[in-house]
């Protein structure tokens, strides 16, 4: 889960970091400009729901695996 924040936290800074080259320095037309900025958000919106797909997981196997073991107490 770790991994997931940190890569989602770099993906949020690049889009940061490609708005304000462009605001500053504009070395992309405005087209590859908003390719970029679309594919870091996609990217980022994969990661994001990557992650809370895999915790969700996570829980519901835990929540399993402790029914269970209350199953076989009783």
């Amino acid at each position: 889960m770790k991994s997931s924040v940190v890569i989602s936290l770099g993906l949020f800074l690049l889009g940061v970091l490609l708005l304000l080259i462009q605001m500053w320095f504009k070395p992309w037309s405005t087209e590859l400009f908003i390719k970029l900025l679309v594919t870091d958000g996609a990217a980022l919106l994969i990661v994001l729901v990557f992650s809370f797909v895999n915790k969700e997981y996570r829980q519901s196997k835990d929540l399993k695996k402790g029914s269970q073991l209350d199953g076989d107490e009783s």
